[in-house]
């Protein structure tokens, strides 16, 4: 009910509010702007995982596997087949994030959740009747050194929004709020800036 849940907040808010979302948050921020366009000043998305080829798209049951691996007790193996499955991570990327000095903290406090972000992927077909309701001006965020595969839907999806731009993240992948978290906010600030 994340949808319904960030539609109650911004109805309960009197002036129009800028969203942003990433990944799987990417897709709720856009279906949220197309169900409450008017609630919205501006809307920021950072690579959505949306796979419009039938090659790029995710197993149809990850989600149900990703469960059963959690109901196992297997949290770190859930969050590795997700990351293996899901944006397609090489091992080398995945070993990289399992090094880094958040993943404890990262697999704490997310890994509960990864059958419900192949669940979200799967919820969203970027049909044009959804994205047109989506009027707002909106920068469409992706990595410039994330895989085609993940930059392919945002690029699709800002393509087929009246209103949206493309910027990339230099040097960056999926991750950039983390990774160059400076970098992410001055493209941020700067479209807010650009728009007001």
């Amino acid at each position: 009910r994340e949808i319904e849940d960030v539609i109650a907040l911004i109805e309960g808010i009197a002036e129009p509010l800028d969203l942003l979302g990433h990944s799987s948050g990417a897709i709720l921020a856009l279906q949220v702007a197309a169900r409450a366009p008017a609630h919205l000043e501006r809307l920021i998305a950072y690579e959505p995982p949306v796979f419009f080829k039938a090659e790029d798209s995710i197993v149809q049951d990850l989600p149900e596997r990703l469960e059963g691996l959690l109901a196992a007790g297997k949290r770190e193996a859930a969050v590795e087949t997700f990351f293996r499955e899901g944006p397609r991570m090489s091992e080398a990327e995945i070993g990289g994030i399992q090094a880094a000095p958040f993943w404890p903290e990262m697999l704490a406090a997310l890994g509960h959740t990864v059958p419900y972000d192949s669940r979200v992927q799967r919820s969203f077909t970027a049909t044009p009747s959804e994205l047109d309701r989506i009027q707002m001006p909106t920068l469409m965020l992706v990595g410039a050194a994330s895989s085609p595969r993940m930059q392919s839907g945002a690029r699709t999806i800002a393509e087929r929004l009246p209103r949206a731009r493309l910027g990339e993240l230099a040097g960056q992948q999926h991750l950039a709020q983390v990774t160059a978290p400076a970098l992410f906010a001055a493209a941020v600030n700067g479209f807010l800036a650009e728009t007001s």
